[in-house]
């Protein structure tokens, strides 16, 4: 299988994930290519990403810890902003690979994939989380699997995208499924009519 690795240069652990991906992919006989996202931006956006994002964390955590937990409440609509300007050369470089799946250990290419996909541009994406919290964004994402860190976030995360569809009125299959399954047993735990 031909698989996309999406990382983003905004610190070294997205890009040690990505490397630890790609040699997993190599020793089960697939073949890889690693893209930094901030590549399909302008320079300048990237390059305001990639050094803001550096420079708040290392140097003013305070005002960091701040912007995230204002963006845990409010969409990064900046992020989703600067995720379209990129959206179709990253298309144009996955159709030149011939990817047949996506790799995202960022949350700004997961972003970018949900806008191709918003767009009519599917490839399957997966996101691997490599933060110990569930990032601001991550609720919006569209994707096809979401990989976390620990098996103790899974009700972070959880709690996360129930808050995302309640807040839009979205129901999904599973959701569905559960009421069909209560409408259908009375609500009986043991699942009998």
């Amino acid at each position: 299988m031909n698989i996309a690795i999406l990382s983003c240069n905004t610190g070294g652990g997205h890009n040690s994930a990505a490397a630890a991906i790609a040699r997993e992919l190599d020793a089960q006989g697939h073949t890889y290519k690693i893209y930094n996202t901030l590549d399909f931006l302008p320079p300048s956006s990237a390059r305001l990403i990639s050094r803001g994002h550096d420079f708040a964390y290392r140097h003013a955590p305070k005002l960091y810890g701040a912007g995230y937990r204002y963006e845990e409440k409010h969409p990064p609509v900046l992020l989703y902003e600067q995720c379209g300007k990129g959206c179709l050369p990253l298309w144009e470089a996955l159709t030149e690979q011939g990817a047949q799946a996506v790799i995202c250990v960022h949350v700004f290419p997961a972003m970018m994939m949900t806008e191709l996909s918003g767009r009519g541009l599917y490839l399957p994406s997966y996101f691997v989380a490599t933060d110990y919290t569930c990032s601001p964004g991550v609720s919006e994402l569209v994707v096809d699997g979401i990989c976390i860190p620990h098996p103790l976030l899974a009700e972070e995360f959880a709690a996360r995208f129930q808050e995302a569809k309640e807040e839009k009125n979205l129901v999904d299959f599973n959701d569905l499924e559960h009421f069909a399954l209560e409408v259908l047993t009375g609500g009986s735990l043991d699942h009998k009519p």
